[in-house]
């Protein structure tokens, strides 16, 4: 591991402000054992390339961050407002992500009717309005 490496597994395991580091993180893999133990080590290449069910998914998830960051902040508040009065767990980017499944629509359907919020088209489709 390289100083910085170093510093940020350090960092990692100290729990610093109750952070907790999960995943790919400054060159290094961590996640929390059972015991609540932050382990880090350095990053490894998978070792297979890409199948294309990891594409399709992965341009999913691309094309709902890229629809956020495109959107207006007037239809950016309407995803921070339904996730604030349906006292979800997940903030509005990740909302926009499981919207971009289809399996999810009856589900943001009735957010919309239960938070009287218009975050789809009739077609199902993420509603963004002009800027």
């Amino acid at each position: 591991m390289n100083p910085a490496q170093q510093k940020t597994a350090k960092l990692a395991r100290s729990g610093f402000l109750s952070l907790i580091l999960q995943g790919d993180v400054a060159g290094l893999t961590t996640y929390t054992t059972k015991r609540r133990r932050t382990v880090a080590y350095p990053q490894a290449p998978p070792k297979e390339p890409v199948t294309p069910d990891q594409s399709v998914f992965r341009a999913m998830f691309a094309s709902a961050i890229d629809c956020w960051q495109t959107m207006p902040r007037s239809q950016q508040q309407q995803w921070r407002t339904a996730c604030k009065r349906g006292n979800l767990r997940v903030g509005p980017t990740a909302l926009i992500v499981a919207a971009a499944f289809p399996q999810n629509l009856t589900s943001i359907r009735t957010l919309e009717r239960q938070t009287a919020t218009t975050l789809l088209n009739e077609d199902g489709t993420i509603a963004i309005q002009a800027r």
